[in-house]
Order: structure tokens, then C-alpha cells, then sequence
């Protein structure tokens, strides 16, 4: 049965994302149908990858053909496939920022009266922000009436007159047995008028959006909603193409996100939509996901849905099984319980079905014995043969296994785990933000601030500032400050040191060197664009060289690529323009509590895996250890929000049902429990000695009891030795050492490669010097594209935009729209160039482009057919290659590829290669290349070849034009160069320099001192 509404509840491990491949198929072969009126909605990107490799193995290409998307991403699909329903206006992504300084706006316009004034302050804390801009997250999210939030109010007012809990049970202050307890209710309902006059700035919050052009994620589903409720066309051609609806995790999906299934459904009582997912793994309502939408769907479809069970588990054991039913069971909100034809009674019919080993709950002293044992049975796993990749380390929040971490990268176990951190709050990029202050600010003015930030320059080891000369003067400082009870100029009181004779000659000439190192920075903002000075603060710093030193670089260094990635967005977005409105931007995050997250990931091959318990959902494990499992870190840890939400958080009468939060956290336990297949290791400690925990007295939560069902003699104590607890603790305050010089980890190598795609530009850097590609393309160091790069790059968008233009019109388009695409190019790269650049540029672009317009215009309209920045992809005998090709020109069987230059072209580049050891020429690889690309492509093969190298520089009043003829051999030549390139490179093979004296990577390294090799 492939038709009508069917929904299926699919425990752990029973095969939801299979039923789901095998529907699709199913459906190919019954139906005639084409897969393009197939929909099928996964909650994400990994999961609608997974599911179009599947359905790749079972129905081969037209799995490509299928519209697997995330609801988002199906939202955007729709917003370019169908344009003309939704409005051609420029936006902005919205950041957090922008959203926090709308919200500060709106409040500030409160009146007296409204009930987010009374008792207020006019300057809104941080926090109060941020919880209004969860309730509008929830708005977005839900898709949830004013109305039906006002009923639900009115519910939770007379269930509070109904429950016996708001009545007094005993005389005190004042107050009789039976007298009703006003003053808890006023309080109940204050909470509620609050969120209520927080829905009622919604309306205005989104105008403000609007106004000010913003765009957030949520609104993808939002104007796809608004468009297909207004649009009857749009709504009839969605549902025409999509025949067939499948979601994926459906306990995962948001109002917003169910009001897009009602639309697409509407008006039938009979669809054809198919729902799979498990409502005791419902753990995402933080991000608005709502277990009702299973009631939803089976009162919406009630004539005619089909409901299934799926109870056969191909997992766990069933000791593991049973002990997940146990917790589970204590939920009251599960489908389980609407009706018996729900009941999950899962049975085990793996290979491990029969396995008997229970699930166990084991209790330590303290954290360090906690982890030993877990690292102690681990290293047995892995002795007796376990694959490290079968065993999982679960926890709820990460920093709970940073001491792990640094064990097993002492004791060489290998490992892989994933987390994120806010760079704002680690040392080194502090350190950079303190170092743009002293460029930035007046020196001249002391100040606290200042003060400490020219302590830290003067103490950058590079100076060559030693502790005594920095003691002097720091005791001359302080008696300064002592007499006048003000900030001193720091600066002039180590001029004067610098002049004492007593002072080492060495030293003063160190602290003379420090001073013009900073006068300098500050001469050069004035004529650098800022990521040229951040640029140049780390050269001069040498904060990157002694980061790469580092055996934690690859966390540092990433701390580094995020800082320089969000200098270049706000250049982008123009919330910036220079280096003191990125310290003032730093300075507003700190203020507001705001992040700059970077995700860093670690991956060993076939390492421990280290999960947080939301991570690890949809995955599974032989072996689970789930750590820190104390109520303090599992039970109520979700702040409650001080306006309350009545549709999630009602008026709940007392022992009628457990609060939702704590189903949920249940459910989350749920999740962790069936992650495993073999074995589950519940742990917690009963004391702490970490902050303000010292000594407190720790519990277990009551997910681990229950587990157990409540017979707390089955938890087991296991001793850790002494001796191991002192390897232990020395191990763990190990500090990462500098390396004497760069040190290759073939891991992340490896891990860099496998999805590594070559071009001709990777395979130039390795040519030229192995180093280059090691820092550029695996490392990808962050640099600031120098003026004259991004000069040639809007030269290139502009002529793309021209030849754009010429497709779509009849006539050729005038030069004075080329001239406007150049400029429009120029302003959207204005960050990467300084006030003079931009006007020495511009004026040279639009000299260039008049003349090769002059030149060359007569032949553009001859051309049959063209294509523009063609991005293309292919496979090489198993190597992944792409490229982008500035234009490709089509003559009946011929194919002309052109390549612009705004750079030097000389003949000798043009050198076709023959071997490693005769590579030929840059520009003649990047020739052969685009043949070697070309020839994959179904729309090019078999065609003539030539390439074309094409000069936008001007010489001699004319622009150089060098045409080569590319053939099968030369493609087989450059071919067996990157095989061999690639070889090396996946062998770690960088020791090699090329030495030569423009090389900056070369030099880096000898003047930093990081070469291995010497």
C-alpha cells in the first residue's frame, strides 16, 4: 500500500531511515511516476545525504533526480524555483547582534504602562534581551496565533483555581486553612501578561526586519508559508509536482514547519503523505519541535490514516532494551499512551539480541576516579580487539571530558569528538583585541585599559623584554600612580627607563624597538585596510608561527581563521569600515554576552568517539559510557524563561503529570541508553572538587535509578587504585608542548584529503613549493587578498556580469554598463582596499575595460553560444577535480576556453607539461586543466579544444592573446602529475623547500624557526 496518509512510530534501531528508502522505491516501481514528484523532508543535511547515498544503492541515478531536502533548505529550493511569488528585494542575513539592537530598540519605546516597563530600568540587561528573543524565536518557530495563546491563558487561569495545591493547607501569615492564594496567583498571571506584551511587539519586531532589510533563517519558512496561503497558482503547482510527501524524524518538526505539510495537503482527505519518527526521542523543543503534531496528524487524517508500529529492534540486546523501556515508561506524554495499537515493546532481533549484560549504574568519589575507570576499560576494549570507533564516551556538555581529551592524546589513544567555543573568551584572541587597542586608541591619554594592554605588548616574547626591565618599570609605574592617585602615561615612563644608564644597553635598545614597533602599526592603520593590519599584527607578533608550534595549533589556529573570517564579514556587511569600529564591535559582543562561535573538530582515524547525548542521536555504538550522570546535570538544568511560554509551559495542577522539561530531559537519557548495542555504563560521582562544588555532596539522577529500577543496591563502586589516581592527575595537568618545528599530523592530513578536491591552483602551490600548499590549501591560513587580487577579480565579475547581460538581450549592451557592473564589483570589495587604492584602481579598471571594449566589443556578438564562470567538477582515476572557467565559447564541434589575466602573461608560462620533472607552465597546466575538466562533461566531450589566454593588461596600446591547441596527451601528462602529487602530499611529504627568496612561506618558516628538516 503506497497511498494515503500512513504514519509510523519507529522505536531505536528499528530501521526508520531503511522503510523510508524502500517506500521510494517502492513507489518508482508501482507508480508512473518521475522522481521529481517525489518530496521527502529529513531534519538535516547530514540526514538528507544519508538518505539520497541509500536510495543511490537501491535505484541507481535517479536518485539525483529526487527532492530530498531539509525543511530550510526545500523552502529556498522553492524561493528560487518559483521567483515571481516572492518579492526581489535586496537583505541581509540578520547576525544575533542585529536582532538584540532591534529588540533594544522596540523597548525603548515603551511607554509607562506596558508591563516590560513597570519595575524596569530603561537600559534592558542582556538578559532580559535574550529571553525576548527566544519568545520571537518561538513565534517564528511555532507559527502559533495570538488567539490560541490567549486560550491557553484563560486554561491556566482556572486550572489554578481548581487546584488544591493554590489553597492554603494550614493558618500562616494571615492566611486560613482553604483560603485561596492570591498573591501566587498574581504572580502566575504577571508572568503571563509579560510574555503576552512580548507577543504583542512581534508585529512591530518584524516590520523593523523588514525596514531594515533583515533576513533570519526561520524566515525561509515563513515567506514560503505566506506565499503558498496567498498565492493559489503557487500552492496548485507545489502540489501538482509533489505527489508524494515523506518526513524523516517527524518528532523533530516545528509549528512552522507542520503548517508547511497542512498547506501542501490541503483541501484532501486523502494525501498521499508518509510520516516516520519516535515521540520518545523528542528532544528538540528548544528549537521549537512539538510532540503534539503526532495527535495532529492523526486527527487530521483520521478517515483514512494509516497507522504502524515498528517493534523490531536490529540494535541493542534486549537487556538493553528492557532497561530503556524502564526509564521511558515513567513519560505520561507518549502516543504509547493514547492508545494500545501504539504500545512499543520493542524486541531485540539483532545479532546481540540475546546478549545478556545489563545496563549498569556505577558511583566514584570524585570525577578522577570517575574517568580512570572509563579510560581503564576502554584501553581493555581496545586490548581485547574492540575497534576504538565502536566505543563512546556520552556526556552532557562538553567541557566534561576536556580532562579526557587530554589524556588520550598523552596516552596516544586515539580519538575524535566535535565542539564548539565562543573565541571571544580564549587568551590569544584576547591578546589580539588588547593589541588593536594600543593601535586604535590615544596613548596619550592614560587609562586602565590602556595601561594593561601596553603591560601584555611589552611582555610579547619577541621583544626581548626581560623580567627585571619589565619590573623596573612596573615598581617607577606604580610610585607614579601612588603620588597622583591617576594613570601615569605608561609609554613616557618607559622612554624614561629606556634612557637609565643602569639599564642594560641590550634592553634599551629592546624597549626603543617596542615603542617604534607600535609607532609603527599605528602609521601603518592610517593606509592599510584592516585585514591588512590584522595581517600584520600576527607577522609581527609571530602569534602565528608560535601557534604553529603548538600541539593544540589546529584549535588555536582555528581560533585565528574565525577572527579573521568575521572581520571579513562585518567589512562585507558594512557594520564596519575600520581597524577601531572592529574594537568597538568586540566591545558590544562582550557587553551583550554575544558569540562568535567556531566549531573545531578532531577526528583520529578509528578514535573513541566523544559525544555530547544530542550529537549522538540517530548513531550507535557497541560500547556506551555515559559520564557525569548526577541529578545536578540532568534534571530541571533548563532555565526556565521569565516570561512564560503558556503553550509550553501552562498551568500545570500538581500530580497531575511530571513537568515537560523533565520528559524531556528523560527522553534525552532515553536516547543515550539506546545508543548502544552491546553494553551501556551509566556513571556519577558523589563528589566534586571543581569551582564552586568543592566537596558538595553529588546524587544520582533519577534517569540512572530508574534505570535500575530504583534498587539503588545494584549500583556498584568500583575502587580506583592510588597510584593511578596520582598517573592520572599528573597526565591531565600536562601542558601541551612547543614543537621544535612544524609538525605534520598525518590524521588530519588524511582527514583534510579525503574530501579534497584539486584544481589547478592546489596544483600549482605543490609545484612551486610543497610548503605553499601545506599553508595555503591544507592549513588555509587565513590572509587578506592583497588590492591587486581583488582588483582583477572585480574585473572578472564585471565582464561576467556583461556577457550575462548579452545572453538575455538582443543587442549588445552599451559600455557604460560595463562600466557599472566594474563599479558595482569595486563597492562590493571596498574592505579590500584603502581609500587611495579604491581610487587608483577604479580609475585604472575603467581605463582597462574602455579599451579592451574598444578592441574586442565587434567579435561579442558573433558568438553562437557561451557560458560564464562555468563551475565545473569531475573524477580523475579517482582523484575529485574542479575548476571555474571565465568563459566558454561554443562553435558547432569547437570549444574555445578563455582564461583573463589582469597579471603579467609571458610566452614561457604557456609551457605544456610533460612529467613531474617538466611540469611546463602555470598557465599551460591551467590550460590542459580546463580540458581535463571539460572532457567529463557530457556537453563538451568530443569536442575540439583550444585555450585561450587572454591579457587584461594593457602593452604597447594592445592585449596579449596566446591560443594553444590541448590534446589527449597532454591531458594524460598533467593527469599522471597529480597522481603522483597526490601521492606525496597523502605521505606527508612537505620537507622539501624551494628556498627561493620571494617564497613568503620559506621565509616564514627560517625566520621563525619551524623547520623540522634543518
Amino acid at each position: 500500500m503506497i497511498e494515503g496518509p500512513v504514519m509510523v512510530l519507529a522505536g531505536p534501531g528499528t530501521g526508520k531511515t531503511q522503510i523510508l528508502s524502500f517506500r521510494i522505491a517502492n513507489i518508482l516501481i508501482q507508480q508512473d511516476i518521475s522522481p521529481t514528484n517525489i518530496l521527502c523532508l529529513t531534519y538535516t543535511e547530514a540526514g538528507a545525504t544519508a538518505m539520497r547515498k541509500r536510495l543511490r544503492a537501491l535505484i541507481g541515478p535517479d536518485a539525483q533526480k529526487l527532492h530530498i531536502y531539509t525543511f530550510h533548505s526545500f523552502c529556498s529550493y522553492l524561493m528560487n524555483a518559483y521567483a515571481e511569488y516572492f518579492a526581489k528585494t535586496e537583505i541581509k542575513i540578520a547576525e544575533e547582534i542585529d536582532i538584540i539592537q532591534l529588540i533594544d530598540s522596540l523597548l525603548v519605546k515603551l511607554g509607562p504602562d506596558s508591563p516590560l516597563t513597570k519595575n524596569a530600568n530603561t537600559k534592558y540587561g542582556t538578559e532580559a534581551l535574550q529571553k525576548i528573543k527566544s519568545v520571537f524565536d518561538y513565534l517564528s518557530k511555532s507559527n502559533i496565533t495570538k488567539s490560541d495563546l490567549e486560550s491557553s491563558i484563560e486554561k491556566s487561569k482556572t486550572l489554578m483555581r481548581q487546584e488544591p495545591s493554590m489553597y492554603y493547607k494550614k493558618n500562616v501569615n494571615g492566611n486560613k486553612v482553604g483560603d485561596y492564594k492570591i498573591k501566587e496567583e498574581q504572580k502566575n498571571i504577571q508572568k503571563y501578561d509579560n510574555f503576552m506584551a512580548v507577543v504583542d511587539l512581534y508585529p512591530e519586531f518584524k516590520k523593523l526586519k523588514v525596514e531594515n532589510l533583515f533576513f533570519e533563517y526561520e524566515d525561509l519558512i515563513q515567506n514560503v508559508i505566506n506565499a503558498l496561503s496567498e498565492n493559489e497558482d503557487f500552492l496548485f503547482d507545489c502540489k501538482e509536482q509533489f505527489q508524494y510527501i515523506l518526513v524523516d524524524e517527524f518528532q523533530d518538526t516545528n509549528g512552522s514547519q507542520k503548517t508547511i505539510l497542512e498547506l501542501l495537503t490541503s483541501e484532501d482527505d486523502n494525501p498521499n503523505i508518509f510520516v516516520v519518527g519516535d515521540d520518545d526521542q523528542s528532544i528538540f523543543s528548544f528549537q521549537g519541535a512539538d510532540i503534539s503534531n503526532f495527535e495532529w496528524f492523526i486527527q487530521r487524517f483520521s478517515e483514512s490514516v494509516t497507522c504502524v508500529v515498528l517493534k523490531n529492534n536490529y540494535r541493542s540486546s534486549q537487556m538493553i532494551l528492557d532497561g530503556a523501556k524502564q526509564v521511558i515508561g515513567f513519560n505520561q506524554n507518549r502516543v504509547a499512551n493514547r492508545d494500545e495499537q501504539f504500545h512499543k515493546d520493542i524486541v531485540a532481533e539483532g545479532k546481540f539480541k540475546e546478549l545478556s549484560l545489563n545496563p549498569q549504574v556505577l558511583s566514584f568519589e570524585n570525577e578522577f576516579c570517575e574517568e580512570i575507570f572509563i579510560i581503564d576499560e576502554i584501553k581493555k576494549l581496545i586490548s581485547q580487539g574492540v575497534s576504538p570507533s565502536k566505543i563512546a564516551i556520552l556526556y552532557t556538555k562538553h567541557r566534561f571530558v576536556e580532562r579526557i581529551q587530554k589524556y588520550m592524546e598523552r596516552a596516544q589513544i586515539p580519538y575524535e569528538t566535535a565542539s564548539e567555543s565562543d573565541i571571544l573568551k580564549l587568551p590569544i584572541i584576547q591578546k589580539i583585541f588588547n593589541l588593536i587597542q594600543l593601535i586604535t586608541f590615544d596613548l596619550n591619554t592614560p587609562s586602565e585599559s590602556i595601561t594593561l594592554s601596553l603591560f601584555e605588548y611589552f611582555h610579547l616574547p619577541q621583544l626581548g623584554i626581560s623580567l627585571p626591565t619589565l619590573g623596573q618599570i612596573l615598581v617607577k609605574f606604580q610610585g607614579e600612580y601612588r603620588q597622583t592617585h591617576s594613570y601615569p602615561n605608561l609609554l613616557n615612563t618607559i622612554l624614561e627607563i629606556s634612557n637609565i644608564e643602569s639599564i642594560d644597553p641590550d634592553q634599551q635598545k629592546a624597549l626603543q624597538d617596542a615603542i617604534e614597533l607600535l609607532k609603527s602599526w599605528r602609521e601603518q592603520n592610517l593606509s592599510n585596510t584592516p585585514g591588512t593590519m590584522l595581517d600584520i599584527i600576527l607577522r609581527d607578533t609571530q602569534l602565528f608561527s608560535n601557534v604553529l608550534r603548538q600541539e593544540d595549533k589546529l584549535f588555536q589556529y582555528n581560533a585565528i581563521v574565525t577572527l579573521h573570517n568575521w572581520l571579513k564579514k562585518e567589512l562585507e556587511n558594512g557594520r564596519i569600515s575600520t581597524l577601531g569600529d572592529f574594537l568597538n564591535l568586540y566591545e558590544t559582543y562582550k557587553e551583550k554576552d554575544l558569540n562568535v562561535s567556531m566549531k573545531h573538530a578532531i577526528h583520529k582515524s578509528e578514535g573513541v568517539q566523544l559525544r555530547t547525548v544530542f550529537a549522538s542521536k540517530g548513531l550507535e555504538y557497541e560500547y556506551v559510557f555515559l559520564i557525569n550522570s548526577q541529578k545536578a546535570n540532568w534534571e530541571n538544568k533548563r532555565a526556565r524563561p521569565e516570561y512564560i511560554n503558556p503553550i509550553t509551559n501552562p498551568f500545570v495542577p500538581e500530580g497531575e503529570k511530571e513537568d515537560r522539561d523533565v520528559e524531556e530531559e528523560r527522553r534525552l537519557f532515553y536516547v543515550a541508553i539506546t545508543r548502544a548495542e552491546k553494553s551501556f555504563i551509566c556513571s556519577y560521582h558523589k563528589s566534586s572538587t571543581e569551582g564552586d562544588r568543592e566537596r558538595l555532596e553529588l546524587v544520582p539522577s533519577k534517569f540512572a535509578l530508574e534505570l535500575i529500577q530504583g534498587d539503588e543496591s545494584k549500583i556498584q563502586s568500583p575502587a580506583v587504585a592510588i597510584d593511578r589516581l596520582e598517573q592520572y592527575i599528573d597526565y591531565t595537568r600536562y601542558v601541551p608542548k612547543v614543537k621544535d618545528g612544524i609538525h605534520i599530523d598525518l590524521d588530519t592530513l588524511r582527514e583534510k584529503m579525503e574530501f579534497f578536491k584539486w584544481n589547478n591552483s592546489a596544483l600549482e602551490a605543490y609545484l612551486t613549493c610543497p610548503n605553499k600548499f601545506y599553508f595555503e590549501k591544507i592549513l588555509r591560513i587565513p590572509m587578506t587578498l592583497k588590492a591587486h587580487l581583488a582588483y582583477g577579480n572585480a574585473i572578472h565579475g564585471a565582464l561576467q556580469d556583461y556577457f550575462d547581460k548579452l545572453k538575455v538581450t538582443e543587442n549588445l549592451p552599451h559600455i557604460d554598463e560595463l562600466y557599472a557592473f566594474f563599479n558595482a564589483q569595486m563597492d562590493k570589495r571596498h574592505y579590500q582596499f584603502t581609500k587611495a587604492q579604491m581610487n587608483d584602481f577604479s580609475a585604472q579598471g575603467l581605463f582597462v575595460l574602455a579599451e579592451f571594449y574598444k578592441q574586442n566589443h565587434n567579435s561579442w556578438g558573433n558568438i553562437p553560444a557561451f557560458y560564464t564562470e562555468l563551475k565545473l567538477e569531475g573524477n580523475w582515476k579517482g582523484l575529485a577535480i574542479s575548476g571555474i572557467v571565465d568563459r566558454v565559447d561554443i562553435y558547432g564541434n569547437q570549444v574555445q576556453v578563455w582564461d583573463y589575466k589582469t597579471g603579467k602573461v609571458e610566452a614561457k608560462d604557456l609551457k605544456l607539461p610533460t612529467d613531474l620533472e617538466n611540469p611546463g607552465g602555470d598557465k599551460g597546466r591551467q590550460l590542459v586543466f580546463y580540458k581535463m575538466l571539460l572532457e567529463q562533461d557530457h556537453r563538451f566531450k568530443n569536442k575540439e579544444y583550444t585555450g585561450i589566454m587572454q591579457s587584461l593588461r594593457l602593452e604597447n596600446e594592445k592585449f596579449a592573446k596566446y591560443e594553444k591547441q590541448v590534446n589527449d596527451e597532454d591531458v594524460a601528462n598533467l593527469g599522471q602529475i597529480l597522481i603522483e602529487v597526490d601521492a606525496k602530499v597523502k605521505s606527508g611529504d612537505f620537507s622539501k623547500m624551494c628556498n627561493k627568496i620571494d617564497c613568503e612561506w620559506c621565509t616564514f618558516i627560517k625566520n621563525y624557526d619551524l623547520n623540522e628538516t634543518k
